[in-house]
């Protein structure tokens, strides 16, 4: 079980991280998106260096529980916002900025899959924040360089 939840957790790190890169790709590569909320300049600043963010926290490993919480919430939301898109019949849900994919598929192979997977693989017997802290060694990498990262990419954007 604890296995599988690391695997989940770093799936949907990985599957964060990619959609923040290729987002930042098409802020940099087009003037404006869009008029929608969903798909506007403004709307994707602030959400590349979350989901940017949250995808580093995955893969690090630190604060499983808290980490998984915050994503569960995530996907929740990612899920809505998808199911409105593909309700309203938009061609493509804006998840993967310049890659184009039908709303309908990415709820039914991503975000779904994923909710579902972090509901029934959950961190079990961790804490939601420590103690016990984690060590110097590992925390320190990943929070310096993830608060260096993230300012960069919204001054850059």
């Amino acid at each position: 079980m604890k296995k599988m939840n690391i695997i989940v957790m770093a799936i949907a790190g990985s599957i964060l991280l990619i959609a923040g890169v290729l987002k930042i790709q098409q802020l940099l590569t087009e003037p404006v998106l869009s008029d929608s909320f969903w798909e506007s300049w403004a709307f994707f600043v602030i959400q590349v260096p979350l989901e940017l963010g949250l995808g580093i926290w995955l893969l690090s490993g630190l604060f499983r529980k808290t980490a998984w919480l915050l994503t569960l919430i995530s996907f929740a939301g990612f899920i809505g916002i998808v199911l409105y898109k593909a309700i309203t019949g938009a061609e493509s849900c804006g998840c993967f900025g310049t890659v184009k994919v039908d709303p309908r598929i990415t709820l039914m192979v991503i975000d779904i899959p994923i909710f579902l997977a972090l509901v029934f693989f959950r961190p079990v017997g961790q804490k939601f924040l420590p103690p016990p802290w984690p060590s110097a060694k590992h925390f320190f990498p990943v929070a310096i360089g993830t608060f260096i990262i993230l300012p960069v990419i919204v001054a850059v954007l």
